[in-house]
């Protein structure tokens, strides 16, 4: 019913409805409006009910909105079925009298509810599908929120994900061009949600691909868009941001080619950064885990990639991730690995381990640090790309022995290593280890210094110099699985005990992968016992008193050895 204005200046209509079949949708007006001091102000109520959204343009005009109707816009071409009910808004307005062009709306308040909706949240993503919620409405802000659906995910996805939550903010809609917020919440399978994160259209990995392969896991995880209401959108001008939280994962070939069980962390990612952070187990070993990748353009040694790793792992766990020490070590190790890469493909590795609880030993030397004495070992490796260049410092300190060097690779194989500096007991040298060049060949050593200390090896159980914590039950070594040795030693002096020395000792020795020595010669001069150690004149036989040489040689022939030794002064 519409009253017209009477003479004191007022209209009214009276509530109206205009609808179809009991299905269909129906609209509902009423309102008022009153003249004072040359101005209309008035009102009007409007609601609808039963409307599909397909059908929302016809309903919502052009002009109704923000100056740029950018809501309008996203509204009508992205949520593309479903129905909407029980709307109901409240318009005010004013205008002058005579001049309708100059109407203005004042406020504007309003619901609705829609059930089964379709909502392409950001094409062409994949849109979420069922989805029931609220709409509220205000002349500056619109918010859309989501109760529940399915987030689809596309081609080759086992499953949609649930959307949990979902919240679309349309804002300052009177500035232009406005701007909107998209919030979602979706949870499911992690296989699915790595899917969505990589959708090309989110750019969250454009810069850097993602490579991580998905075996089992759940993820929760939010997706936030903000963007301006521009026809045409730059795509700098959206911003995306996702975080995750992710359990009961198993990640293949995931570290070290090596997968990762169990796993459990939270993730943020957006167009600049990602950090993820949690635990696993590696190996059935548990371990901390976190990494942080800058997306972000620069110069070529701009760090693009921090990681770190802690966990406790046993000797043969570490031999599987590549660093066989099983021969010298045993039990846990504390172990913290901490990692950057550059732009250009330039990364260091830098490696700790906490051998207080390990047994670290040294059968041939007879000496062994026992689990509960301290010990550490640490390194740091020089990576190009994937590939291990070289192990530029190398440290381990555990009682009497404290060992520093460095080591090269060619193609990620070892090339040599080079001890630097050593301390074993009483004995210093430096050196250089060289892997063979084919398999089942000799590994050579060679060692140079001022003194070797043999009272470990000589000296009974629990020597004071050089013999550490002697462990009287050492585990049993494999038989046949270690490498023949070429040992080339050269010292100027060779303590065997309290005044019993040799001098100038050059030794060249070959040992089978058993350990046992095949062939050796080995030359230097005795030290008479408490007598002076200075060396005869050229050509003159050793006076008493004075050093003597010696020479000692091991030969093979056939299934025996030849022992020969000889020299001017027992000592």
């Amino acid at each position: 019913m519409l009253r017209l204005p009477a003479a004191n200046g007022a209209a009214a209509l009276g509530p109206a409805s205009l609808g179809q079949a009991a299905a269909g949708p129906t609209i509902r007006a009423e309102g008022s409006a009153e003249r004072a001091n040359g101005l209309w102000r008035g009102w009007l109520g409007i609601g609808l009910d039963a409307v599909r959204f397909a059908d929302l343009p016809t309903y919502w005009p052009r002009g109704l909105g923000s100056p740029k109707g950018g809501e309008r816009e996203w509204i009508t071409q992205n949520i593309t079925a479903g129905t909407i009910r029980n709307g109901q808004w409240r318009i005010e307005a004013e205008a002058p009298a005579g001049e309708p062009e100059g109407l203005r709306i004042t406020a504007l308040t309003g619901t609705a509810e829609a059930s089964d909706a379709t909502v392409h949240w950001l094409r062409p993503v994949p849109a979420a599908v069922g989805v029931s919620g609220t709409a509220e409405f205000t002349l500056r802000e619109i918010t859309l929120r989501a109760r529940g659906g399915r987030q689809l995910i596309g081609e080759g996805a086992r499953a949609p994900m649930e959307l949990r939550d979902g919240v679309v903010r349309f804002f300052n809609l009177d500035a232009d061009p406005g701007n909107a917020e998209i919030a979602l919440q979706v949870a499911g399978p992690l296989a699915e949600a790595v899917t969505l994160l990589k959708h090309p259209r989110l750019k969250l990995f454009e810069r850097q691909p993602l490579t991580l392969r998905v075996a089992e896991g759940q993820a929760e995880a939010r997706l936030t868009i903000a963007f301006p209401l521009l026809e045409d959108l730059p795509v700098e001008e959206l911003r995306i941001r996702a975080t995750a939280r992710v359990t009961d994962a198993r990640l293949p070939g995931m570290l070290l080619d090596q997968d990762l069980d169990r796993a459990a962390f939270e993730l943020a990612v957006d167009t600049d950064t990602l950090k993820a952070s949690g635990t696993a187990l590696l190996l059935g070993a548990p371990v901390k885990l976190a990494i942080d990748l800058d997306f972000r353009r620069g110069p070529a040694t701009q760090v693009v990639e921090r990681a770190t790793l802690s966990g406790r792992l046993d000797a043969q766990q570490i031999a599987i991730l590549g660093f066989d020490a099983t021969r010298a070590l045993d039990g846990p190790v504390a172990l913290e690995a901490r990692s950057e890469k550059r732009r250009n493909g330039q990364g260091q590795v830098v490696l700790r381990g906490d051998l207080r609880d390990a047994r670290l030993g040294m059968e041939a030397l007879n000496w062994a640090k026992l689990p509960g004495t301290a010990g550490t070992a640490d390194a740091t490796l020089r990576m190009q790309g994937d590939a291990l260049v070289a192990v530029e410092t190398f440290r381990v300190e555990a009682l009497e022995l404290s060992l520093r060097g460095r080591a090269g690779f060619v193609r990620s194989k070892l090339d040599r290593v080079e001890i630097t500096e050593s301390l074993f007991g009483g004995s210093r040298f430096t050196g250089e280890v060289r892997p063979p060049e084919r398999a089942n060949a000799a590994w050579s050593i060679a060692l140079r210094g001022p003194l070797l200390d043999l009272r470990p090896v000589l000296g009974p159980a629990g020597h004071a110099e050089g013999g550490g914590a002697r462990d009287p039950a050492p585990p049993a070594a494999s038989a046949g699985d270690g490498p023949p040795l070429l040992l080339d030693l050269r010292f100027d002096r060779v303590t065997m005990g309290e005044d019993r020395n040799l001098l100038g000792v050059q030794t060249r020795a070959r040992t089978d992968a058993r350990g046992v020595l095949r062939e050796a010669r080995a030359t230097g001069r005795t030290a008479v016992r408490g007598l002076g150690t200075a060396p005869p004149a050229p050509g003159a036989p050793a006076a008493p008193g004075q050093p003597g040489p010696f020479e000692f040689t091991l030969t093979p022939r056939g299934d025996q050895r030849l022992l020969r030794l000889t020299a001017e002064d027992g000592g």
